[in-house]
């Protein structure tokens, strides 16, 4: 055997392409004879009794297909159902923020109102240390 392919080494490229397509012929018409035998003799009981059991491809195409509907309703109802839930929490959050924003104004002091209790209350110790310098 091994003699046999070292005589293929050394004989040209053209050669050596035409033997190899020639074997994978021959080797693919063996495999497809034996299917082929298998397929037409073998297996016509067993065939008769799938038949009966396997619907037809129009039949399995319309289910394959409904199925298919039905996997893609469940997936738009998901999809709508976390869209809900998305803006649920949005509004929220925002409702939340809008509450915070309110309170935190309403309580906030700004620059002007501590200016103007810095100079009330510095007007109040000047007027109260004035009247116990004078007493």
């Amino acid at each position: 055997m091994f003699d046999y392919l070292d005589k293929i080494r050394k004989k040209p490229r053209h050669t050596r392409e035409v033997i190899a397509v020639s074997f994978s012929g021959v080797f693919t018409f063996v495999v497809l004879a034996l299917w082929w035998h298998t397929f037409t003799f073998g297996g016509m009981n067993k065939q008769d009794d799938l038949a009966q059991k396997q619907d037809s491809p129009l039949q399995a195409l319309s289910k394959i297909m409904s199925e298919g509907k039905k996997t893609a309703a469940e997936t738009v109802t998901a999809f709508r159902d976390q869209t809900k839930q998305l803006e649920y929490v949005v509004a929220q959050a925002q409702l939340a923020s809008t509450t915070a924003l309110t309170a935190s104004a309403s309580n906030a002091v700004y620059p002007e109102d501590i200016l103007a209790t810095t100079t009330q209350t510095s007007t109040i110790e000047n007027a109260t240390n004035t009247n116990s310098t004078n007493d």
